[in-house]
């Protein structure tokens, strides 16, 4: 495997993971979009974002709200897309267990997934 399709491959699995991330964050029903957003959930989702560290908020934010795609918004702050992808992932670990849990992940988890993406 070229070094390329390798890149392609790892970027494809990261972003299936943080799929698969936030929709465990989000729960396992969808919401019925006609049916009123839940206040306390909403108020905590926003406690949540407003706890990340700024790049990620403002990376998950362009991706979630503005529909950016990671070559845009490499492209506007000057990472790589790689480094764009990992922000989110690591933005949407922290929501999932910020949402599930009630607290950020535990160090230690945070450096396995450190060494895991490297």
């Amino acid at each position: 495997m070229t070094s390329d399709k390798q890149a392609e491959s790892n970027a494809a699995d990261l972003a299936k993971r943080a799929r698969e991330a936030l929709e465990r964050s989000l729960g396992t029903t969808r919401p019925d979009p006609t049916d009123p957003p839940d206040a306390e959930r909403l108020r905590r989702m926003q406690a949540v974002v407003q706890s990340l560290p700024r790049r990620q908020r403002d990376i998950f934010l362009a991706v979630r709200l503005d529909n950016m795609s990671y070559a845009q918004i490499a492209e506007r702050t000057g990472l790589s897309r790689q480094a764009i992808q990992r922000h989110f992932a690591d933005a949407l670990s922290h929501i999932h267990h910020r949402m599930t849990y009630g607290s950020p992940p535990p160090l230690i988890e945070r450096v396995r997934r450190w060494f895991r993406w490297r």
